[in-house]
């Protein structure tokens, strides 16, 4: 007797870290997920599972994806809940993001059918090179069969890098996918002096983002006071958009530092984009990033030209001297005099600017992002089955 049951269509699975209504750079995940779902579901049925969900992305409501609300980030514990849903779903290939490598959970997940795990990283900061014994164990450990990951995707050449040096994944394992951004968008110029009642005249230095310790923050605050007591300069101010667990105590240092005339912590602000447009030039003091923070893209794509530390993490979309200036880290001295450069030199900050554009609109579009993970995916886990399709032709 002939079999007519239908064989249940291959399943993809899109893990989210976070609740459906996160913000901030989580953005850039919902359009991958979402061009992960047009690359897919011609051929598979595409699955965005959030740890919670309270709203919807409207970019993921209007594609393929159907959403669950079942934790899959790295801290999940319902590792039951996790397999039922794999085998429930026939799922074949996993789309972490920033998940470790090597986990004992994904032999369960293989064995619940997944045939690859991709990771996608975007963690930043340094990492110390093993040497030795811990080199010579990791590189055992990471070629250990079913307990590690198929494919790792870093955010930049800098993380895929760190991954082969520091993690030791085998480099035929490792791709990247360049961080960008879309440059099509109109953007509009806000009266940021009127908005946020900034004396005319000032020239205006922005940062955003976090509002946490690890971007630095207080390093500007310093040098900050070092430009105002000690320089004398009271012609810039500081606009900080952004907020956190530690703007509090942001404001607080402001306060001790006597500096409240020359700094505006602006909290978090939904036009950033009109924010920037109408500042003169941007410091981003992170102790980490990952190679291209989209903080210092934006800042960029505004014409304005970016201070940033000699960290690898953080400066590698910036040429010094070219589309901004670099600074040794944790160094006020350095800092202070990359910021009075840019401060008494309109002619610089401007042609510095607009280098700064041209180089996003060259080297760090969303489209080429998109292009470049579409090609790593589908180089790891083909959308087509290549031997049924052509067969059909």
């Amino acid at each position: 007797m002939k079999n007519t049951q239908k064989k249940k269509k291959a399943g993809v699975l899109l893990a989210a870290n976070y609740d459906s209504n996160v913000g901030y750079a989580w953005w850039l995940m919902e359009s991958y997920w979402a061009l992960i779902g047009k690359v897919y579901s011609p051929t598979h049925q595409v699955h965005l599972c959030y740890p919670s969900i309270s709203t919807t992305p409207p970019i993921i409501k209007s594609s393929n994806i159907t959403v669950h609300a079942v934790d899959f980030s790295p801290i999940a514990s319902n590792l039951l809940a996790q397999c039922l849903f794999i085998h429930r779903h026939n799922i074949k290939c996993i789309y972490f993001s920033d998940h470790p490598a090597i986990k004992l959970r994904y032999l369960l997940y293989r064995l619940f059918g997944v045939k690859k795990i991709i990771v996608h990283d975007h963690t930043p900061g340094l990492r110390t090179t093993p040497t030795g014994l811990k080199r010579s164990l990791k590189n055992l450990i990471m070629r250990l069969p079913l307990v590690n990951l198929d494919a790792y995707i870093g955010a930049t050449p800098f993380l895929q890098q760190r991954a082969i040096d520091v993690t030791r994944i085998p480099p035929d394992k490792t791709h990247h996918a360049t961080n960008g951004i879309p440059i099509d968008k109109p953007i509009h110029k806000m009266n940021i002096h009127h908005t946020f009642n900034i004396p005319k005249g000032r020239i205006v230095m922005i940062s955003s983002g976090r509002a946490v310790q690890y971007k630095g923050i207080p390093f500007v605050l310093r040098c900050m006071a070092n430009l105002i007591h000690q320089h004398k300069q009271h012609n810039l101010h500081f606009l900080f958009c952004g907020d956190g667990p530690d703007l509090n105590e942001f404001h607080h240092m402001v306060e001790s530092l006597a500096i409240k005339e020359y700094v505006t912590l602006a909290g978090r602000q939904q036009n950033i984009a009109s924010i920037l447009n109408a500042c003169d030039f941007a410091i981003q003091p992170s102790q980490g990033e990952v190679g291209y923070s989209l903080s210092i893209l934006e800042y960029m794509l505004a014409e304005l030209p970016v201070i940033v530390p000699n960290n690898p993490s953080v400066c590698s979309a910036t040429t010094d001297g070219e589309t901004g200036l670099i600074y040794n880290t944790d160094d006020i001295s350095t800092a202070c005099s990359a910021i009075l450069n840019l401060l008494d030199d309109t002619e610089l900050r401007l042609a510095m600017g607009k280098k700064a554009k041209t180089s996003v609109q060259t080297n760090f579009t969303l489209h080429k992002t998109h292009q470049s993970l579409s090609s790593v995916m589908q180089s790891v886990y083909p959308a087509i089955d290549q031997k049924n399709h052509n067969s059909l032709h």
